[in-house]
Order: structure tokens, then C-alpha cells, then sequence
């Protein structure tokens, strides 16, 4: 059995639906975000460990996806993220004209391709949700790794 939940309310489906984009999608962002503040501090010689203590000390940020690595690598993977991340985008494309704001979802995502596929996880779920633009993603990627290692 499930412990209480912290809210309760009803609504739509539709309104339910937003809400675990909401929350998922959040998350995702967060997870992307992490990953290029601790690039960053990795190039600026600063240590992840207080950096990431200071954040979780800000009430408002809170302790969760605040690690660049997790689990099998980098980047925002699991079913849920992966996957409502490419349905969230897809409905805010249909629905919204707004191409400075696709083009920042576009951004989030092609990010968090790069750093799934550099750390090798979770392909399987973006092959399911991408389908075969992630292969043509790391070919164009190796290709470009190999010019410059040339």
C-alpha cells in the first residue's frame, strides 16, 4: 500500500497529464542544467561536492537531481523523463507557435541526447522514443569526435 500523498485534488485527465509533464519535465531541465554547471566546474577547477552542498542548502532548490552522474551515466534517462520529455515537446509544437520556445526544448533535448550517448545510457529508450535519428545523431557525432582527435 502506498503512503498518503502530500496533495490531493481532482481533475481532468488532461489537467493530470500536465501535471506529470510538469513534474517530469522539471526535472529534466534540472538534470541538463547540473550537468552543464558541472562541466563548467570541472573546467574552472572548483569542486562538484561544494558546489552541489551550497544548492542543497537553498531551500528552494532542494537535494534531488542535483548529481551529474547517476546511476549508469550522465543526463536525464529513465522511461519517464525520456519519454514525456519527447511528448511534451511534440504537444507544445502542435499547440503553441512558438519557435523561440521549441527551439529551446529542442536545445534541452539535443543536450541530453549528447550526454546519454556519451555515457552509453539508457540508448535502448532513446532508440524507443527517437527511433533511428539517434544512430544518425552518433554517427555525426563520432564522425565529428574522429576530426578532431585527427
Amino acid at each position: 500500500m502506498l503512503p498518503p500523498a502530500p496533495f490531493a485534488t481532482i481533475c481532468s485527465s488532461r489537467e493530470a497529464e500536465l501535471v506529470k509533464y510538469g513534474g517530469n519535465c522539471w526535472f529534466y531541465t534540472k538534470v541538463v542544467f547540473v550537468n552543464l554547471l558541472y562541466d563548467l566546474a570541472q573546467k574552472l577547477g572548483c569542486s562538484w561536492d561544494v558546489i552541489r552542498d551550497a544548492m542543497v542548502a537553498d531551500p528552494r532548490i532542494g537535494r534531488t537531481h542535483l548529481d551529474p552522474i547517476h546511476k549508469s551515466g550522465r543526463g536525464a534517462g529513465g522511461h519517464c523523463f525520456v519519454k514525456d520529455f519527447a511528448a511534451f515537446e511534440g504537444l507544445y509544437a502542435t499547440l503553441i507557435d512558438d519557435p523561440r520556445g521549441q527551439a529551446v526544448l529542442k536545445s534541452l533535448r539535443d543536450k541530453n541526447i549528447e550526454l546519454l550517448l556519451g555515457s552509453n545510457k539508457d540508448l535502448d529508450l532513446l532508440r524507443e522514443t527517437y527511433g533511428d535519428r539517434i544512430n544518425e545523431k552518433n554517427s555525426k557525432r563520432e564522425e565529428k569526435d574522429m576530426l578532431h582527435t585527427a
